[in-house]
């Protein structure tokens, strides 16, 4: 009985064995070229989707949960009584349903968007590299570190999980400014039917003009 079992278990290990490596040889190989890497970060494709912030700098820190689109270059993100529109060299439109009012923000140069995945590849300045792969929110991803050339900037780190099988969407990043400071964003609930009417102001809705900001 010893032996048959010893035999029901190397069968067993070899069995599971073969089927790891032909999972393994199924799966799609990994871009490690920077030039791939940097392609997959360029295009990425519109969608819906909720989203977790979350910021730490070592002794505290903070979150905040929104849900975001995109559809081209627009840009949607929606907290609990406002929506932000925005499109590069265009005014941000701020919308306050519960107010059913809307105002425009001057154009200001592309802050955030310059730290989006499509915003550092398409930089010259980078260096793209493949850390390996990691599971994030149940999906398999590439997970790629984007870092400045520049030596003075060696301490600002990009870090973008890409997950090939929702069209190689980023749904984690995390930038590191040294050691303490940290940002995290994550998406779940990916769809990519993205409504072109979530970037259009509702009808009826007035336009007010806020007051700007002190110097």
């Amino acid at each position: 009985m010893k032996i048959e079992k010893f035999i029901v278990a190397v069968i067993v290990s070899l069995t599971i064995s073969t089927v790891a490596e032909a999972q393994a040889a199924n799966r799609p190989s990994a871009p490690e070229n920077p030039e791939a890497l940097r392609q997959v970060l360029a295009n990425q494709p519109d969608y819906v989707a909720a989203r977790q912030f979350i910021f730490s700098e070592g002794f505290g820190g903070f979150g905040a949960n929104s849900k975001v689109a995109k559809l081209g270059r627009r840009r949607r993100e929606e907290t609990d009584d406002t929506v932000f529109i925005n499109e590069s060299g265009k005014p941000t439109v701020k919308v306050y349903p519960k107010r059913k009012e809307y105002s425009e923000q001057p154009v200001e140069a592309d802050g955030d968007s310059q730290f989006s995945p499509e915003g550092l590849a398409g930089r010259d300045d980078v260096n793209f590299k493949l850390l390996g792969r990691e599971k994030v929110g149940g999906y398999d991803c590439l997970k790629i570190e984007v870092t400045y050339k520049d030596e003075r900037l060696r301490e600002m780190v990009f870090v973008f999980y890409a997950a090939p099988a929702l069209r190689n969407l980023v749904i984690r990043e995390e930038i590191s400014l040294g050691e303490q400071v940290k940002f995290m964003t994550q998406l779940s609930g990916v769809s990519f039917n993205v409504p072109g009417k979530l970037f259009a102001i509702p009808a009826g809705y007035k336009k007010v003009v806020e007051p700007k900001p002190f110097p």
